[in-house]
């Protein structure tokens, strides 16, 4: 089965306006942003396969009911946290108990369970090989290789 990130490479010898346009409506695309996920119309638009990924994270936690909320997802995290082969992104994630957040420019807050499980898949690289084993359980692949080959590009 081929990685996601392969599936994005063979996407944009196909299309090479999907991730390489980078100059998308700023109306959709909050400023700085390098992707957005909007729960209301399911939309997602990026710039780049990593932005994609995360984003397509968001849409997969909110399909299936904010996974990322639920106790399994969180004892889950914390089981992996408090084992000896945690990665250091995941054990240091702002907004984690005994984490700050990060702080926007807003004043707003950013980080959590929710950023964590969209930030897991796009450090993936789409690769399921590099989401640590006790967490694997709660993407789901079909669907993410459903959503990678969408043109996410603000073109749509």
């Amino acid at each position: 089965m081929k990685t996601i990130i392969n599936l994005l490479i063979m996407l944009m010898l196909i299309n090479p306006s999907f991730v390489f346009e980078n100059n998308i409506d700023e109306d959709v695309l909050p400023e700085g942003a390098g992707g957005a996920y909007f729960s209301n119309s399911m939309k997602i638009v990026c710039v780049s396969p990593e932005f994609c990924l995360y984003e397509i994270g968001h849409k997969v936690d909110h399909v299936y009911g904010m996974i990322s909320m639920s106790d399994e997802w969180i004892n889950a995290v914390t089981e992996h946290i408090n084992s000896d082969g945690a990665e250091s992104y995941i054990k240091d994630f702002p907004g984690l108990p005994n984490n700050g957040c990060y702080e926007l420019d807003n004043g707003g807050c950013w980080g959590g369970y929710a950023e964590l499980y969209s930030e897991i898949l796009g450090v993936s690289g789409g690769d399921k090989n590099n989401i640590p084993s006790e967490l694997l359980k709660f993407y789901d692949w079909d669907m993410i290789e459903k959503e990678i080959s969408m043109d996410y590009s603000g073109k749509n």
